[in-house]
């Protein structure tokens, strides 16, 4: 499949506000916390699925988050 330059410029665009971080859950809150700030996270799961999800949401929270939290989850 090709792109063309025209979806190409659609995408980048699209993405121009994007930031994509490989952090700790807590260090990149504190870091981009911010009104109009939307994380999404996928956690390593480890055994552990829902808690990991259930336990991020609930920190994040406690702690004053501003932004709004978007948890991957893999439900089995």
């Amino acid at each position: 499949m090709r792109i063309t330059s025209v979806e190409r410029a659609r995408t980048h665009t699209h993405l121009a506000g994007v930031v994509i971080e490989c952090l700790d859950w807590s260090d990149l809150i504190r870091r981009y916390d911010e009104q109009d700030t939307l994380f999404y996270l996928d956690p390593p799961y480890r055994g552990c699925e829902v808690d990991v999800s259930y336990t991020i949401s609930k920190k994040a929270d406690a702690r004053g988050k501003r932004g709004e939290l978007l948890i991957s989850n893999f439900d089995i």
